[in-house]
């Protein structure tokens, strides 16, 4: 027989491996990565298509979904964190953003705020890229590649900027503003390439 006490104890050990806490550092460094894999892309889209458009499609469309799979492992990283379980849900079901209490200081929301709003700029310098790139995929039939490859970037982004700002109320009002701003341009830029309309 087990006493309750080694039976907590243990369950307790299993809680901690399934469950590890997100620190503002690592919150930082996972953002700081799908800036640089955003980066990544505004390069390969900048004047790659003139040269080789096949080849810049393929780059194109391989760092989008990179993005996409880094941005919902992250996501996946935040449901699982204990840091992050009471927060699990909508937000229109909870109180205002402002009101939540959070697991970061002020000084580590700001520092996750600042990461993020990088994240979001490049974003909307990479969207404004690919839209004057439009031009030269349709040209060579290959929209319609790169918007499906969006459409999964800009939802994968979207859900891992949520969980974020989730995480940070202190900048909710501000980081959500420019969540919006970036998922409104990622949406017209998609339907360009998608439909031919902006």
């Amino acid at each position: 027989m087990f006493s309750k006490s080694v039976v907590l104890a243990a369950f307790a050990a299993t809680v901690s491996v399934v469950a590890q806490d997100i620190s503002a550092a690592q919150m930082v460094s996972n953002i700081n990565q799908l800036t640089t894999l955003t980066n990544n892309t505004l390069q390969a889209t900048n004047g790659a298509y003139l040269d080789n458009p096949i080849g810049a499609r393929q780059d194109v469309i391989g760092n989008f979904t990179s993005i996409t799979t880094q941005a919902t492992d992250y996501v996946n990283q935040m449901s699982s964190s204990s840091k992050n379980k009471r927060y699990s849900g909508s937000i229109a079901a909870r109180a205002t953003l402002e009101q939540r209490d959070s697991t970061y200081t002020a000084d580590e929301q700001q520092q996750i705020s600042d990461a993020y709003t990088s994240l979001t700029n490049v974003g909307q310098d990479l969207m404004f890229s690919v839209l004057n790139k439009h031009f030269v995929v349709e040209a060579h039939g290959l929209a319609y590649q790169v918007a499906d490859a969006m459409k999964a970037e800009s939802s994968a982004v979207d859900k891992f900027s949520a969980a974020v700002i989730e995480q940070i109320p202190n900048h909710a009002t501000d980081s959500t503003t420019q969540r919006t701003y970036l998922g409104s341009s990622s949406s017209k830029v998609t339907a360009y390439y998608a439909n031919g309309s902006p």
